[in-house]
């Protein structure tokens, strides 16, 4: 019996199920939640959605509903994760209730890297797909296929739109993808689109509609850009997100304009936390950011990583230290930058 399967007999046969996003919660985990939860909702399942904290403004547009930032540690027939594995992504809710989570069946959908064990789970994991709502589209189309009782016979243009937002999230607007990646990403993006997703709402939502405050933000991060060799980088701390009443979402627009210099092959963004310092790594294909992000404890996708590191002192010294690292990592050694 294929993963696949066992996972669609096991919804089949559940009725009450809990769906989590992980903390800091970002498109493609939002969309794979309600992309998935939604369905079964339409089948009949009581489907309850958990993340540990509200999800960026930029997502509103969607009409995300019932979304709960607190657990209840209730009876469930099964729990579901979504873009993550590791019980560390929840830590708000599995800290010192790990029994609770280890007694509980578990499906897991993800496209991360992981080498540890969850105990009582049906892992289904592909780490060549772009985002976790393109394993949701694939699956459920699958299941959909495969008889009138199958978990996702309900597709509508709400479903597609969240899936949709997903992938388009997670690639950088198809932005980030690898030769090997870009038919399957393009594929399943035109069959959200064929389901009714609605790609100028996303588009305009998480791409277009900039606040004044959101561009004045910008040449704060622009006007701090720096480049060493093929690097270029900049930062921004979490007092001036505060000062212009910003997400952080809307502050990594940046990102995209960063990505854009010509010379740049690795782009670092660092951010202040309260309890450190997170760098967002980008590149266009020559260094290996998933594993330089993993050299800090980190993770991600090839093109598209990020990580998190202790203050050394200030947010300006931090980043700085962080480069000089990075930049000793991808000139001494090749595995940084080659597949």
């Amino acid at each position: 019996m294929t993963t696949s399967h066992h996972m669609k007999q096991q919804l089949e046969a559940a009725h009450t199920i809990a769906i989590f996003g992980h903390q800091s919660i970002d498109g493609d985990a939002l969309g794979a939640m309600y992309g998935l939860g939604l369905q079964l909702e339409k089948q009949g399942k009581q489907i309850s959605y958990f993340t540990p904290n509200e999800p960026s403004p930029l997502f509103t547009f969607l009409g995300v509903k019932d979304l709960q930032f607190t657990f209840d540690y209730g009876e469930y027939d099964v729990l579901i994760f979504v873009d993550f594995t590791e019980y560390s992504r929840i830590a708000t809710f599995t800290s010192g209730f790990e029994n609770y989570f280890d007694k509980q069946q578990k499906i897991i959908i993800d496209h991360h890297l992981f080498d540890g064990d969850v105990p009582n789970a049906t892992i289904y994991r592909d780490t060549v797909a772009m985002s976790t709502c393109e394993l949701i589209f694939e699956l459920t189309s699958e299941w959909r296929k495969q008889g009138e009782n199958a978990t996702s016979q309900f597709m509508d243009a709400s479903i597609a739109t969240f899936l949709y937002m997903g992938i388009v999230s997670d690639s950088g607007n198809f932005r980030h993808d690898e030769k090997h990646q870009t038919l399957r990403l393009m594929n399943d993006a035109l069959g959200t689109i064929k389901q009714g997703a609605d790609k100028q709402a996303v588009i305009n939502n998480l791409f277009r509609n900039k606040s004044f405050e959101d561009l004045q933000f910008m040449q704060r991060i622009l006007g701090r850009l720096q480049k060493d060799d093929d690097i270029v980088y900049s930062r921004y701390g979490k007092q001036e997100l505060a000062d212009f009443g910003l997400h952080r979402d809307s502050a990594d627009y940046a990102l995209y304009l960063m990505v854009d210099v010509r010379e740049a092959q690795l782009i670092l963004l660092g951010k202040e936390l309260d309890d450190g310092v997170r760098f967002s790594i980008r590149g266009k294909g020559k260094y290996n950011c998933r594993a330089l992000a993993m050299e800090f404890g980190g993770g991600g996708h090839f093109n598209a990583a990020g990580c998190t590191v202790s203050f050394e002192g200030n947010l300006e010294t931090t980043v700085l230290h962080f480069v000089q690292q990075i930049k000793k990592l991808i000139t001494t050694d090749k595995k940084f930058s080659s597949k």
